[in-house]
């Protein structure tokens, strides 16, 4: 190894000379000075990993049919810890509920947007200097001037803030960590027919579904799609669209989704299928389909899939934020995936992709001639990881 190999100082990994951010972890790296001593770190450091990052309360598992168990996750550089509401803090906890209720009810305002507002307007969610969500529009800054006198006097959520994880998880013994290293993706969905906000982690322990109140499901999805990739400031580059996926019924979840999925060189983006798109597909499809046959040939759904006019290829030029702006858009880091196995049907037809991960597998269905196709643009992510 040669002597001056670097390594990150959050995550221990090696680092390749030049780099700005540790590509694992997204750490950023200390500038070296004309001696090649490690100078000081930029003011965007995360900081120590003993830090917590944010903290997002009003959170809660299900316990049989009528009972459940809240729950605050406070979420540090390399895992995330569930923190159980104990017997001596009920009291404290019951007390900001009320405000909380009282708040929205007293402002007319839906809960997705008093946390954003609480947290511009300098609630303790984040350290400072640390927050997933832009809060500078000119939307958030007028109707922050509006209601300058949110209160919530009661934030017992806030003393995680200065807490390592070990004194976090002695503070409850069914407090628990799940370490970045071990969670293969993070998804959510917001049913309004419901009412139900829920997160699903997967990890290598097994599945961790979390249910959210008061609108902070989408403050916590923003923290935690940070947390998994931490990548501030790092380019991805989009390799290709793989078209029309279609999911399973999730477990726990209201709907059943279809995705377009963007492959860039850092991960598979999940893009869920909307109206517009669909209809603009189908018209596409048909034009394109007729303009053939007066030319005299015959377009399968492999030539449809590669022609580089379809309309789902136009995702490819959005920024990652706009991709993931939809509330059940998800994606699955490359470094998460082992293998991909491609379960194709007769005549080269792409049935089944087959996501080896830590923990259970993931798949989806695809329809159409698309085998040799997929197979191309996931060699190009994940060379010797694609079979079938």
């Amino acid at each position: 190894m040669a002597l001056d190999q670097r390594f990150c100082e959050e995550c221990g990994k090696p680092l390749t000379p030049g780099v700005k951010f540790c590509e694992e972890c997204g750490t950023p790296v200390p500038s070296m000075d004309s001696a090649g001593q490690a100078g000081a770190a930029p003011a965007v450091s995360p900081g120590s990993p003993e830090i917590p990052l944010a903290v997002v309360p009003f959170v809660y598992q299900r316990r049989g049919i009528f009972s459940i168990d809240r729950c605050t996750l406070v979420v540090y550089t390399g895992q995330v810890v569930i923190a159980y509401v104990s017997k001596a803090s009920e009291d404290e906890f019951d007390q900001a509920t009320t405000e909380v209720e009282a708040l929205l009810e007293k402002k007319h305002l839906e809960g997705k947007d008093l946390w954003q507002l609480a947290a511009s307007a300098g609630f303790s969610l984040f350290r400072p200097s640390w927050s997933p969500v832009d809060f500078t529009t000119g939307e958030h800054v007028r109707e922050q001037k509006m209601l300058r006198n949110i209160s919530i006097p009661t934030r017992p959520w806030e003393r995680y803030l200065s807490m390592a994880p070990a004194a976090v998880l002695a503070e409850d013994g069914r407090n628990k960590s799940m370490p970045r290293a071990s969670i293969s993706y993070i998804r959510g969905e917001s049913d309004p027919d419901t009412s139900t906000e829920q997160v699903l982690i997967y990890s290598s322990a097994g599945l961790t579904q979390l249910y959210f109140n008061y609108g902070i499901y989408f403050l916590a999805r923003a923290v935690l799609f940070s947390f998994l990739f931490p990548g501030r400031g790092v380019h991805e580059n989009p390799k290709g669209v793989v078209p029309f996926a279609g999911e399973p019924q999730v477990k726990g979840f209201g709907f059943q989704y279809s995705w377009n999925i963007v492959v860039t060189d850092q991960r598979f983006i999940f893009c869920m299928i909307e109206d517009d798109l669909a209809d603009e597909v189908t018209e596409w499809t048909e034009r394109v389909k007729k303009d053939a046959r007066k030319a005299g040939r015959t377009l399968r759904d492999e030539d449809l899939t590669t022609l580089p006019d379809a309309p789902w290829h136009k995702l490819m030029n959005e920024p990652v934020t706009a991709l993931l702006e939809n509330d059940v858009n998800f994606f699955i880091p490359l470094s998460a995936i082992q293998s991909i196995k491609i379960v194709t049907g007769s005549n080269g037809q792409a049935e089944e992709l087959w996501f080896s991960l830590h923990g259970e597998p993931y798949h989806v269905g695809f329809h159409g001639e698309s085998a040799s196709y997929i197979r191309q643009l996931l060699e190009k992510v994940l060379p010797g990881r694609v079979s079938g």
